[in-house]
């Protein structure tokens, strides 16, 4: 991709490797409704369909394709993924999983990587996030 889509691409699977392999995990335990636990499976499936659309505008940048239907189809996936994940999935987040569970989270996923890849991961949802019902969940006790 464009200068910068190396480390675009890195941020995007360190977020979902970050999701998948440790918060999906602690929040489905905390699931019950056939419903909740479909729309986390949802978006795991969906995760999977953002790297062969970043590899198809990547090719077709090196003359390997027609690059406008791919360059009009990774928004898509991307931006559909985010829409879903956060009407179905972030309110699960902020209900379920205890403040201790979203500590414990947080310190293996910093563990994992270097500061600045850590502090991407959606600093806006993970650090001060205010409280937002019963049981908040990263703000939950």
């Amino acid at each position: 991709m464009l200068a910068g889509g190396d480390a675009f691409r890195a941020q995007l699977d360190n977020h979902h490797s970050a999701e998948d392999d440790d918060l999906w995990p602690v929040l489905r335990a905390e699931l019950s409704d056939p419903g909740d636990l479909a729309s986390v499976d949802a978006v795991v499936e969906e995760h999977r369909h953002v790297p062969p659309a970043l590899a198809g505008v990547d090719a077709a940048l090196r003359g390997g394709g027609e690059l406008t239907a791919l360059v009009e189809l990774l928004p898509a996936v991307v931006l559909d993924h985010l829409a879903h994940e956060e009407r179905e999935v972030l309110p699960l987040i902020e209900q379920h999983p205890t403040r201790a569970q979203w500590r414990a989270f947080l310190r293996e996923e910093r563990s994992r990587r270097s500061a600045p890849d850590a502090a991407v991961m959606r600093p806006d949802r993970t650090v001060g996030s205010p409280p937002r019902g019963p049981g908040a969940g990263p703000c939950s006790g």
